[in-house]
């Protein structure tokens, strides 16, 4: 959940106003403000802060090598969140969203970095929906030469026969 909470904070940071330039312009035209939000200034760290919401639902979804790239994704994304708050702070722009950009990037980099280093080991999604190679046997046992209960027993055990 922290690189859920870090991809929230990171997009919602590069959303905000990062720049405000005068833009002088011919008489009678009155000066021009011109607001540069953190997505305008570096869109790609708005976009690297959705991938690490994302892929931090995802760390519960998956397991294995799933969870193992994933992991890899979700610092990566961190990693471009992080690094797009610190090209906000570098010129003209305000100090306060573009180093909120800068922690929820790290959070979401933290979070997949101790996903690599524990993801192995902690609990994983059920496999009761796994359907092809762990249903095929349960289903070879209800076979034209099964006993009459093999059906039964095969949707006590949660299976669907009929398939």
């Amino acid at each position: 959940m922290t690189a859920v909470v870090g991809g929230a904070v990171a997009y919602f940071a590069t959303g905000r106003v990062w720049e405000s330039t005068t833009v002088e312009r011919a008489a009678p035209l009155l000066p021009e403000t011109v607001r540069t939000t953190g997505s305008d200034l570096v869109p790609w760290a708005s976009a690297a802060a959705l991938v690490g919401i994302a892929g931090g639902l995802a760390l519960l979804a998956t397991r294995g090598r799933g969870r193992f790239a994933v992991a890899c994704l979700v610092a990566l994304a961190g990693l471009g969140a992080a690094a797009g708050g610190v090209r906000g702070l570098v010129g003209d722009t305000t100090f306060g969203w573009p180093l909120l950009s800068v922690a929820g990037g790290a959070l979401v980099l933290g979070a997949g970095v101790v996903a690599l280093a524990r993801g192995k080991r902690w609990a994983a999604m059920g496999a009761r929906y796994d359907a092809p190679a762990a249903r095929a046997e349960a289903h070879a046992a209800t076979g034209p030469d099964a006993p009459p209960t093999a059906l039964w027993d095969a949707m006590d055990q949660g299976d669907d026969p009929t398939r």
